[in-house]
Parts: C-alpha cells; structure tokens; sequence
C-alpha cells in the first residue's frame, strides 16, 4: 500500500525437517514422497530461503498478496491419498469429473457501510439486519475427488 508495505507468503510442499523426520524416514512414506514429487526428492529447510529472499528483495517490489508454493512441483497435480506400495507413480487424469458437494456454507459479503465492529459482540447481526452484510450460500467442492 502507500507505505510500502507488501503480504506475501510462501507454501511449502514436503520438507524434511527434524519434527518430520521421524515420519518421512519411514520406507513407505519416503517412497510415496518421492513419487509424488517431480522433482522425486524431499525438499529442504534450505529450498525455502531464495523464495523468501526473493519475495522480501527489490526484485518482488509488485508482488503483493500471493502465496508462492515451494514443493517441487507436488501441486501441480498428483494424487492423494497415499495408497499401496511406493515405487508406481500415478499418472495425471485427463477425464473429467465433476466435483462432489463436500459442504454447504454461508459466506458473507459487504454489501453496504457498515452499522457495528463485526468483530465485536453482536456485530455481524446488527450489520445483517440493517443489510450492510449479506450471506449467500455456496457448495464447498470436493474437488480432489478421484474415481
């Protein structure tokens, strides 16, 4: 904003660290990880340094309110959950599936100025009410369904 101040995060994928190393040390789970992962290694607590010096450096001065993931490449569209043995990496699907409804949830919009602190007591009611907040109902996806 104006006094250059920017909000940015960083999502890390798989990273070996000394609380996970119990977990990932495991054959089965290193295995899965590594076939999940492009890259077919764990990342580091090291591989999460040039993303953060990157995104706090002049060279990120528009970046503002993104989330960069550093996972080598895991988001991009393996599978969950982990099943069966390691070693047999599943392949990206090209059908198409629609998504099932997970939730029905209330997500509220600012309609108008607001009347009260929502944050505070009865706040989101009394703006409600006095239709400056509107709830609309929206499905919440599953949508890493597989078949």
């Amino acid at each position: 904003g104006p006094r250059g101040v920017r909000v940015n995060g960083l999502a890390p994928g798989l990273i070996l660290t000394p609380i996970s190393k119990a977990l990932w040390s495991q054959p089965q789970m290193e295995g899965w990880a590594k076939d999940q992962t492009p890259l077919q290694r764990m990342g580091s607590e090291a591989d999460l340094v040039g993303s953060a010096i990157f995104l706090a450096s002049p060279a990120a001065k528009f970046i503002s309110g993104q989330t960069l993931r550093v996972d080598g490449g895991l988001s991009a569209g393996r599978h969950w959950p982990i099943e069966g043995q390691p070693g047999t990496p599943r392949g990206f699907s090209t059908s198409v599936r629609v998504p099932s409804v997970a939730a029905r949830a209330g997500i509220n919009y600012l309609t108008g100025p607001l009347l009260a602190n929502p944050f505070e007591g009865d706040g989101v009611e009394v703006n409600m009410q006095a239709g400056a907040i509107a709830s609309v109902p929206h499905d919440v996806l599953n949508g890493r369904e597989d078949p």
